[in-house]
């Protein structure tokens, strides 16, 4: 038990290959087997491999056409035998003793993976390094099942690099990399965390990356790039539905950064009217469609919706209409579930242009949760108030709220604008009062007492 398999892909990297494979020729004693794959390699790659071979009886070479990243590590997955794996990209390294770290954690615990930090090498690289979390996350075991909630979205790395993996874990749940498409690590990332039982996590950096210009990461954004993460997105949803037992609200929260993503990135796109293309078209709403129900799917309890998942919907039907990436399109059924505010709602035109408005009054009755929530939505928005505000309660005049007196109700005085926060049947009484005073007086009710009530409000009252 303990022994490693690493699964090196090469392309044309006859530069930087004899200082990977020097990295882990050099602690052999804990590995089994190198598998390389060189993926059809048109420099002196091949050629380097081979004196290698010579000189470490654990070396193997496979040898195929051009197939791209994916295709190179899955074929070393399929032929890997060793209880754990690596992978190790050709351009970048091990760092010295770093099988040591990872062996003598895998004997002792006996986890399904090891995660650990990587350090970046090469030109004009300035901190903060993303791929150092020992600040994020606490040394020792986790478990599995948690991890991922746990680590998203600060201490979260998809790159495949940084982890030893448990082979029997890959194999049994099928894992691979998605061929023909960039970004391939954040799915196998992604898939792979949910399927571990346990995992150790080691704040040492014993990975060294080389950052390098034409790299993926590092060259153009093109139509591919888009592309792939929009298939990636595809891959990544698929995996959800399959395992829908799994999810939770940072599933949610997961998959709608990754909508945010395809929405942003889709200005760094080259090609012009590239949605009014319907494969495009098709592609961005079938994963916004996908994503409906798995958001709905993991945010379930309406008493207590998750903040930060209404916010991020709303704002992404909104940069949706901004940026034209579908016209016509109604991303309603995700919205839907969010905007559970009253009818009267309808009267927006009233809030959006009197909050803005310096000298308008507005009077709040009932100070309490929802009076909370509003305001809390408000700054989210970073939105600030120009109106003159008044806050009324039967049961809590005279104390300070949010810097101003709270007022009795019956020292009413003439106001723009009416929200009634209290609860049925106060409420009702609270609008035939007002009504009695000013019958022209806009009078909106907040039915619900969730935040999730605002989130429709607050889309109408300041996106514009």
């Amino acid at each position: 038990m303990g022994d490693i398999s690493i699964i090196i892909p090469a392309y044309n990297v006859d530069k930087w290959i004899s200082e990977c494979l020097d990295s882990v020729v050099c602690q052999s004693e804990y590995i089994k087997e190198i598998i390389i794959v060189n993926d059809g390699s048109t420099d002196r790659t091949i050629d380097i491999c081979e004196k290698y071979k010579k000189r470490c009886h654990k070396i193997s070479i496979l040898t195929q056409e051009n197939k791209g990243l994916s295709a190179a590590r899955n074929i070393g997955m399929e032929v890997a035998n060793a209880d754990y794996l690596l992978f190790l990209d050709a351009d970048d390294y091990l760092a010295e003793n770093s099988l040591v770290q990872l062996h003598k954690i895998i004997s002792e615990f006996n986890c399904d993976a090891v995660y650990f930090d990587a350090d970046i090498i090469g030109r004009n690289i300035t901190p903060p390094n993303p791929y150092d979390r020992k600040n994020m996350i606490e040394e020792g075991m986790h478990d599995g099942k948690s991890f991922f909630d746990y680590c998203y979205p600060e201490a979260y790395v998809a790159s495949s690099c940084m982890t030893l993996y448990s082979t029997s874990v890959i194999k049994e749940c099928e894992i691979q990399f998605p061929e023909g498409i960039y970004y391939e690590d954040n799915y196998f990332t992604f898939a792979f965390m949910q399927s571990v039982r346990s995992v150790y996590y080691l704040p040492l950096k014993l990975y060294r990356r080389r950052y390098r210009e034409g790299s993926i990461t590092t060259s153009e954004y093109t139509l591919l790039h888009y592309d792939s993460h929009i298939k990636c997105l595809g891959f990544i949803e698929s995996f959800m539905w399959d395992n829908i037992s799994r999810s939770g609200e940072k599933w949610a929260l997961y998959v709608l950064d990754w909508l945010e993503l395809i929405v942003r990135y889709s200005e760094r796109v080259k090609q012009k009217n590239i949605f009014e293309d319907k494969f495009y078209a098709n592609a961005i709403r079938n994963v916004f469609d996908n994503a409906t129900d798995i958001i709905e799917r993991n945010n379930v309890n309406d008493s207590q919706l998750n903040d930060e998942i209404c916010y991020k919907v709303l704002a992404l039907e909104k940069a949706l209409n901004d940026k034209s990436i579908l016209p016509g399109y109604k991303w309603g059924r995700c919205v839907k579930k969010y905007s559970l505010f009253t009818k009267e709602i309808c009267k927006y035109e009233a809030i959006k242009t009197l909050l803005f408005d310096r000298g308008v009054k507005i009077a709040i009755f009932g100070i309490g949760k929802r009076t909370d929530d509003l305001w809390f939505v408000l700054s989210k928005l970073d939105i600030m108030i120009q109106a003159e505000i008044t806050y009324m309660d039967n049961e809590k005049h005279g104390h300070n709220y949010r810097g101003e007196i709270i007022k009795w109700p019956a020292d009413f005085d003439i106001y723009d604008l009416i929200l009634i926060t209290a609860d049925y049947p106060v409420a009702e009484d609270i609008a035939k009062e007002v009504k009695m005073t000013s019958s022209d007086v806009n009078i909106l009710h907040v039915a619900s007492s969730y935040r999730k009530t605002f989130f429709r409000a607050s889309r109408m009252i300041a996106w514009e």
